[in-house]
């Protein structure tokens, strides 16, 4: 799907990817979401060297993004170029998200992530299953089964407690097949259906 958006790359301009720690390391706790964004662009800097920045973010990652957005603004008014936020969305309403997620409410929503039609009780038994019983995919590993618990569970936490305000680059909002909200000039807009039809055209162009 995301594909055709390599073509959209100038040429000359280096791609970097951050991965989730949590995949690769379950029990590190990195704190709240703007403490995960300064562990993060401490990454960030010492590979931009100074240089400009570009920043996108893929579904949690979309949060994350502009958590670091705000953050590299604060060192610096001009290095951040762009922001671009990717199959995401606003943050659930007050209360909808208490804190952090029962042991239960992970393994369950691992399973609604996977299409996965059992209850289980305990992680081991989702492991198992994920890795033995019905592999996710090949070569499946059970630490890969417990980074993606953690992960989920933390972004939940993060959700809980988003990072607000706005940022002054230049900003878009991407998704795939719902037209409901937009990023303008660091502002996220909900849009009703009246103002919809009215900018549908503007924001294709």
């Amino acid at each position: 799907m995301y594909d055709r958006l390599v073509a959209h790359v100038p040429d000359g301009v280096a791609v970097y990817g951050l991965q989730n720690v949590s995949l690769f390391d379950p029990e590190m706790d990195m704190g709240d979401l703007d403490a995960t964004a300064r562990w993060y662009f401490d990454l960030i800097d010492r590979v931009a060297d100074g240089g400009d920045i570009h920043l996108l973010g893929w579904s949690y990652g979309a949060h994350l993004a502009f958590a670091l957005a705000k953050l590299i603004e604060k060192q610096s008014d001009s290095r951040l170029i762009s922001l671009t936020l990717l199959d995401s969305g606003p943050t659930p309403e007050p209360g909808y998200i208490t804190g952090a997620m029962s042991l239960q409410e992970s393994i369950d929503d691992f399973c609604y992530a996977f299409s996965i039609n059992h209850r289980f009780s305990t992680v081991e038994e989702l492991v198992d299953h994920a890795v033995d019983v019905a592999p996710l995919w090949p070569g499946i590993q059970k630490s890969d089964v417990r980074g993606m618990l953690k992960s989920g569970a933390t972004a939940t936490e993060h959700l809980a407690r988003p990072t607000q305000g706005q940022v002054h680059a230049d900003a878009l909002l991407l998704q795939a097949g719902v037209d409901r909200y937009i990023a303008f000039k660091g502002a996220m807009i909900r849009l009703t259906d009246d103002f919809l039809t009215k900018i549908k055209k503007f924001v294709r162009q």
